[in-house]
């Protein structure tokens, strides 16, 4: 006897949800959240790198109206490297990201898959805490043997040594449409399947 309707939108949801694991395993370019702290004039602002391509991350900056990073995550990036920073010659962006961080010695880069936070800046032009903040970062293979080239898309200056930019956003905002489409379809699909139970119940057991 076929599986019951039940077990047949259990297991769609299962490959869909594997499908969709599949390709979040791909390589896409990094993107950036933060928290701010502190009141108007005195922000505090801590930048998280979420690294999913497939290189390590070494270099990242952001631009602000005023040039003042007060931390890294660890010694091992540079807090009072020279500024500013255009992307323009690599086919970036002619923003000039005047805070930035680079990565000085062999260990301490993002990994693939990686978050890392603690890249801070001090904000005392602002009277509202900005709610988006323009970044850049770069990846490369040279930081770990034998890693590939980047296939993600998305960025400029090559596949070698890619840069990527966008806007960072504020860490209590909401979910990406993507993320919750893919929520309200998850709990759409169990829906359907609870209520078909409910109605005819159970399937008749194989003869």
């Amino acid at each position: 006897m076929t599986p019951n309707l039940t077990s047949r939108l259990l297991s769609f949801l299962a490959v869909g949800l594997m499908a969709v694991s599949i390709a979040e395993a791909s390589p896409i370019p990094p993107s950036v959240t933060y928290a701010v702290s502190g009141s108007a004039n005195d922000w505090t602002i801590d930048f998280s790198v979420d690294n999913d391509t497939n290189q390590n991350l070494y270099f990242f900056g952001v631009e602000l109206p005023t040039t003042d990073v007060t931390g890294g995550p660890s010694s091992d990036w540079c807090t009072s490297c020279d500024t500013p920073w255009s992307n323009a010659s690599g086919g970036g962006s002619s923003i000039s990201y005047n805070n930035i961080w680079f990565l000085e010695s062999a260990t301490g880069s993002i990994n693939p898959g990686d978050t890392l936070g603690g890249f801070t800046v001090l904000d005392t032009t602002d009277l509202a805490a900005p709610t988006s903040i323009p970044w850049f970062a770069y990846t490369s293979f040279t930081y770990t043997a034998g890693s590939p080239l980047y296939t993600g898309g998305g960025n400029f200056d090559g596949d070698f040594n890619p840069g990527f930019e966008g806007l960072a956003t504020s860490s209590s905002a909401v979910p990406e449409p993507s993320s919750m489409g893919l929520l309200f379809a998850t709990i759409f699909g169990i829906g359907i399947a609870a209520r078909w139970k409910r109605k005819y119940g159970p399937a008749s057991p194989a003869r």
